[in-house]
């Protein structure tokens, strides 16, 4: 919705008061100063949804289902776009949206580009309007399906990543399937889809978008660093659309730092190896981990149950024998369930909903050389607020037990 459009309402309803619910009331503030502005959000109470009746236009924050929503609405994403002067490049799917967000980012900022980075990682996309950035700049956003399932237009290059089961907030995975597809629904004869061709949804996708098709798969490049192949061969394929040479991209990867809480290395104590990977939201990112991370004998597993298919993540853990499994809820049951189907294969399980507790266990029961891996496969929210809290808490917990061993008469008074 173009800001004119905006300043036609009366009375505007933000819902949803969170980070981009308190972006979009500056960007409104200083666009449409002569607008009365509410908010609602659910910690104000259970009928919070009641102040919708006096507004005349909502706009809807990302998570809000549609069908709460009783005036006519919009979004932060749809403004941004309507009112956006910039070239877009927009990047999502089920997991890794994040890493290669930054990958392109780092990328284009080290070969001269002036590059902002927005969305789901970076900034809010409205304070890019409310800043003084170039106008030659290319933003790069991370798309949630949550805030491309209402779009109404598309990036000038939309790049899906992949896409897996996942049904919070999704009445099906056809649902969630065309929340992302979205992303390239808008675009024009000028605009770019770049896709992963090794999953026949998103190569069906060329059919329903007027946007060129750039295909590239995982395995067309190697790992660099600390970063996947399927990571590397989006971003270079993503770059290259701007002019930048890929053996430049790749050198500027390898001198690209990594995102926290994706296999993080803690550090060494007591001879165990402990790795932080609390981004690991989905079964297939624990798997992609175990890929990485070796000689592991404990693993944290589990969150918020959002009935993923853990069969395959728990196939993993047989054939690599690990030992130790610490269970988070909401998962727990389901992960027990599917472990103990495993007859031959009788690890020590741990279930609890304390991380000390688990830290605690991991300590005591994985040997000297081994490694101690967080990488729980379900989102954080039955026990944290967002994954970098369970991440640092794991990391807290970590040295904070080892101080507790160095100094036992100090941590006891």
């Amino acid at each position: 919705m173009k800001i004119d459009a905006i300043r036609e309402y009366k009375k505007i309803l933000i819902l949803g008061y969170g980070v981009e619910g308190r972006s979009t009331e500056k960007f409104l503030r200083k666009f449409a100063p002569d607008v009365t502005i509410e908010t609602a959000d659910q910690k104000d109470g259970p009928d919070y949804l009641e102040k919708q009746k006096s507004c005349n236009l909502v706009i809807k924050s990302p998570g809000i289902p549609k069908k709460f929503v009783t005036k006519p609405y919009t979004t932060a994403t749809n403004i941004f776009f309507a009112n956006s002067k910039y070239r877009t490049i927009g990047i999502t799917g089920t997991k890794g949206k994040s890493t290669t967000s930054h990958l392109v980012h780092s990328i284009l900022r080290n070969a001269g580009k002036s590059s902002e980075l927005a969305g789901n990682i970076g900034e809010p996309m409205l304070d890019l309007l409310l800043s003084d950035i170039d106008e030659s700049s290319i933003i790069v956003l991370e798309l949630s399906s949550y805030q491309l399932e209402d779009i109404q237009y598309s990036p000038h290059v939309s790049c899906i990543l992949n896409i897996y089961q996942e049904l919070h907030n999704h009445v099906s995975f056809g649902a969630y399937f065309e929340a992302k597809a979205q992303i390239a629904k808008y675009a024009s004869k000028k605009d770019y889809y770049v896709y992963n061709s090794g999953q026949l949804e998103l190569e069906q996708l060329v059919f329903h978008t007027k946007a060129q098709p750039v295909a590239y798969k995982d395995n067309d490049e190697s790992d660099i660093g600390p970063f996947y192949q399927s990571n590397v061969s989006a971003s270079l394929t993503v770059t290259s659309l701007f002019g930048i040479n890929r053996n430049a991209a790749r050198e500027i990867i390898s001198q690209t730092k990594p995102l926290l809480h994706r296999h993080q290395y803690v550090g060494i104590f007591k001879g165990i190896k402990f790795y932080n990977d609390s981004a690991a939201n989905h079964p297939a990112a624990t798997l992609q981990a175990l890929s990485r991370i070796t000689n592991v004998s404990t693993i944290l597993l589990g969150g918020q149950n959002r009935e993923y298919d853990f069969r395959d993540l728990v196939e993993k853990l047989f054939e690599l024998h690990i030992d130790n499994i610490v269970l988070f809820p909401d998962t727990e049951i389901v992960l027990e369930k599917l472990i103990n189907k495993k007859r031959e294969y009788r690890p020590r399980i741990f279930t609890t909903n304390n991380m000390e507790d688990a830290v605690d266990f991991a300590y005591k029961h994985s040997p000297s050389g081994t490694a101690c891996l967080l990488s729980p496969g379900a989102p954080s929210y039955t026990m944290f607020r967002n994954f970098p809290e369970r991440g640092n808490e794991f990391m807290r917990c970590v040295k904070q037990y080892e101080e507790k061993e160095k100094n036992p008469q100090k941590t006891s008074n």
